[in-house]
This record gives C-alpha cells, sequence and structure tokens, in this order.
C-alpha cells in the first residue's frame, strides 16, 4: 500500500485508493472474460459450497453461445430484467460463476479494508459503472461497508475501440459479439440505459453515451451504496459536454467529481517503461 516503510502508518497518507479490483471486462476479449478456472480459483469455489465443474461447464457453454454470434438475449427481452434473468438460467453455474468472482473482490476488498481502517486510514475505490459492474466481480452493495469513497469510471465517450472500463466502448465489445452486431438501441436497453439517436453501433465510440446515461448510473450508484460513503464518480477529460455531464453527475447525487486526463504520448512512454522494466530490447 506504500513503498515506504510505515506503510498505510504514514502520516502525511489520509488513505488508500484501489484500482483493478476485478475480474476481466467483455473489452478484454471473450476468452479473458470467461475466466477464471484455475486450481486456485477451483480450490476456493469448492471451500464456498459451489459446484466447480457445473461452473465451469455452464460458461464454457455461454462462451460456444457467444463465439457462434447468437445474442446473450434475444432483443424481444433485452429490455426486461426478468427476461434477460430467464435467459441467464438456462446456465445455472453462469449465475454461480458471476457470484463467484463478487465474493472473491468483496472478500478482498474486505481484507484490504481491516488492515487500512484499521490505521485510521479511508480507503477509496475505482469500480466500473453500476450496469456494467455485476460483469467483473464488483458488487456495490456488498463493497460498500468497507469503502469510504467510491469513484464509479463514468467515462461516457471514449473514442477508443476495446477500451477497458468506459461505459460506451464495453458495450459496443458486447454488441459486436453478436452476429450481425446488435445495434444501439438493443445494447443500451440490455444494459438499462435510455435509448438514443445514434446512427449505428460504431457511433457508441464517436458520440458515446449521453450525460443522462451518467446521471442515471450515478443514481444507482448511490442508491446501491447508500447515503453514509462519498460518492465521487470519474469522468473522463476529453469530453465536449462536460458542464454538462458534471451536472448530471451531481443531479445523480455525487458528492464530488474527478476528472481522468490521458496525457499525450503518455502511452508510448509507458510501454518504454514497460520494455525497460521487462528487459525487452
Amino acid at each position: 500500500m506504500c513503498a515506504e516503510n510505515g506503510g498505510a502508518s504514514r502520516g502525511q497518507v489520509t488513505g488508500v485508493f484501489l484500482d483493478g479490483i476485478r475480474f476481466a471486462s467483455p473489452a478484454s476479449g471473450l476468452e479473458a472474460f470467461c475466466t477464471c478456472f484455475c486450481e486456485h480459483c477451483a480450490r476456493a469455489a469448492e471451500a464456498l459450497g459451489l459446484d466447480f465443474e457445473r461452473m465451469q461447464r455452464d460458461v464454457t457453454a455461454l462462451y460456444q453461445h457467444l463465439v457462434s454470434g447468437a445474442p446473450l438475449a434475444p432483443p424481444e427481452v433485452a429490455g426486461s430484467p426478468i427476461g434477460v434473468l430467464g435467459q441467464l438460467m438456462r446456465w445455472p453455474g453462469v449465475c454461480d460463476w458471476l457470484w463467484f468472482r463478487q465474493r472473491t473482490i468483496t472478500d478482498f476488498v474486505e481484507e484490504l479494508a481491516r488492515a487500512v481502517h484499521g490505521e485510521g486510514k479511508q480507503l477509496g475505490g475505482y469500480l466500473f459503472s453500476p450496469c456494467l459492474a455485476p460483469l467483473v466481480g464488483q458488487d456495490y452493495v456488498k463493497l460498500a461497508p468497507f469503502i469510504d469513497l467510491f469513484a464509479p469510471m463514468l467515462y461516457r465517450n471514449v473514442n477508443e475501440r476495446n477500451c477497458i472500463a468506459p461505459i460506451n466502448t464495453e458495450l459496443h465489445v458486447l454488441a459486436s459479439w453478436e452476429d450481425p452486431p446488435r445495434g444501439p438501441v438493443g445494447i443500451l436497453a440490455l444494459a438499462g440505459l435510455p435509448a438514443e439517436p445514434h446512427a449505428g453501433l460504431d457511433e457508441l465510440l464517436t458520440r458515446g453515451v449521453s450525460p443522462e446515461a451518467v446521471r442515471l448510473e450515478t443514481a444507482r450508484a448511490r442508491a446501491l451504496i447508500g447515503p453514509a460513503a462519498t460518492l465521487a464518480p470519474i469522468l473522463w477529460w476529453d469530453d465536449p459536454l462536460a458542464a454538462q455531464t458534471v451536472a448530471c453527475a451531481r443531479q445523480g447525487g455525487a458528492d464530488g467529481v474527478q476528472v481522468f486526463r490521458l496525457i499525450s504520448g503518455a502511452k508510448a512512454r509507458w510501454s518504454d517503461i514497460d520494455r525497460v522494466g521487462s528487459g525487452v530490447k
């Protein structure tokens, strides 16, 4: 938690922020998303009383279903939570798998929270937006007792294909798994977001979702974590509707906002650092 001696107890440290507390998302790729089934997860799942073989069998069936280009939920039920749940229940092991991912992340955060709170410090966390969080193992309700400052990543308009975490890019990937790809109205309905007049699926990348979607996701986060925790969504710097987006986050119940800015050329510099660190010439 701290590179120098003293850890969380150092006087100048007021808290610790967690990032990457999740499993792979759709934008990580379908194979990465349908994980993890290593020996460690097998032991952990069985210790929780789960049927690991059923989990693996049903997630494999889901993977093959998606690889074939078939929709997760037919368009007729995409906007119905009950209908989507009914489709998902075809693979009960998938439900176990999603729950197992959430339980794993929650237990991990709880352990960290004990260490941080034990030193009188606060714990913050960057989370996926509420409409995507269940897919990566993040349960806002279960995490609420341990995280003092919630920062949902409500990036609405990142124009970069397969970028991990933004609402629009993750939904773009989910829609692209279908053959033919699901249109923007269908994927927004599946996420429980307002329908918008996108000309086509790729417009999710060029325009993103609306500021109203940010308001809705902020309101969902507030409802899930309750009034006690601080809620400060992190928004995208390159947003032409930044003022409107910030206002929508406030209307949704945010105590404040954070802004993420990717400095020009930073990716290249990070790549150089990675190559040096790994010994690659």
